[in-house]
C-alpha cells in the first residue's frame, strides 16, 4: 500500500476518492486500475499543457464512485466505469477553450499505447457552465466518443 499522497506527478489519490460525504478512497484491489487511469490523466495534461504554452492544472470532477453514492447521482450509469475504477471526469481547464480541451483529450487517446476508450463530452449549458470530459479505460479495442 502506498503511503505517498500522489499517484502521479500532477495527480493525488485523494482527487480519485469518491465524493461521497466521507471520501471513500479507491479501495485497495483498485489501485492498479487508478494506476493506469493516472497515466491517461497526465497524457491528456500533457496535450492541453503543449497547446497552451504552459503549466495546466486540471481538475477531476469524478474518480471512484462506491455503489451507493454512483446510485445516488440521477444520470449515472448502473454499471459506471467509476465504480471499477476505470474512468475520471475532468473538467475543461479554464486556460483552454471547450474546442481546444476537447482536440488535446482527442491526441492523448491516439497516443500510441493509450488504453483510452470512452470520451464522453459534456459540454456548456446553463445547467453545466464548466464542461467536462468522461474519459474511461473500459476493455475494448475501439474508442469511442459521443455528446451528452
Amino acid at each position: 500500500m502506498t503511503t505517498s499522497p500522489r499517484i502521479s506527478a500532477n495527480l493525488l489519490w485523494s482527487e480519485l476518492a469518491c465524493k461521497d460525504m466521507i471520501r471513500t478512497p479507491v479501495p485497495v484491489d483498485l489501485r492498479y486500475r487508478a494506476g493506469l487511469v493516472a497515466v491517461e490523466f497526465e497524457l491528456i495534461r500533457a496535450e492541453c499543457c503543449k497547446v497552451a504554452g504552459r503549466d495546466v492544472p486540471l481538475t477531476v470532477t469524478s474518480g471512484y464512485r462506491t455503489p451507493a453514492h454512483n446510485a445516488s447521482l440521477p444520470d449515472a450509469a448502473p454499471h459506471s466505469q467509476h465504480l471499477y475504477m476505470r474512468a475520471l471526469d475532468i473538467a475543461c481547464p479554464e486556460l483552454l477553450t471547450w474546442e481546444q480541451f476537447q482536440t488535446c483529450c482527442r491526441a492523448a487517446a491516439h497516443t500510441p499505447g493509450s488504453r483510452i476508450r470512452r470520451l464522453i463530452w459534456y459540454p456548456p449549458d446553463v445547467t453545466r457552465p464548466r464542461p467536462r470530459v468522461h474519459m474511461d479505460i473500459r476493455p475494448s479495442d475501439v474508442l469511442k466518443e459521443w455528446s451528452v
